[in-house]
């Protein structure tokens, strides 16, 4: 085995850069995390309505041209947020960011809730 002699500012040093690095993971990992989440999350058709200021009707075209993505639970169409918000962000229709915004806040609002009662109910 060999031994390794450090000066003690060096050793410092290697321990600041290591802790810094370790913060830099611990950071991008919540980032990946919140964006996971955010991912998952499905809207109806009304707030899809909402949020892209248009008719059920022309939902619907978009939905038989192949315009958006989307899925069929049970006898009820779901969209991907993240699709939602590529609508708004690409121009391919006027859409209402603001919607977007506030219903990303409540939703954060809302899962940040359910995950503090679950703690206290522990």
């Amino acid at each position: 085995m060999e031994i390794v002699t450090l000066e003690s500012s060096a050793y410092k040093e290697l321990v600041g850069r290591i802790e810094r690095i370790s913060s830099y993971i611990e950071k991008q990992e919540k980032q990946k995390e919140e964006q996971s989440k955010e991912t998952n999350v499905w809207l109806t058709t009304r707030q899809v309505m909402a949020m892209l200021n248009v008719s059920q009707r022309t939902l619907q075209r978009m939905r038989d041209a192949g315009r958006i993505a989307y899925s069929v639970v049970g006898h009820n169409c779901r969209y991907h947020l993240k699709e939602v918000e590529r609508f708004v962000r690409d121009g391919l229709i006027i859409g209402n960011p603001e919607k977007l915004e506030e219903f990303k806040h409540n939703y954060k609002a809302r899962m940040n809730g359910k995950s503090r009662n679950h703690e206290t109910d522990k």
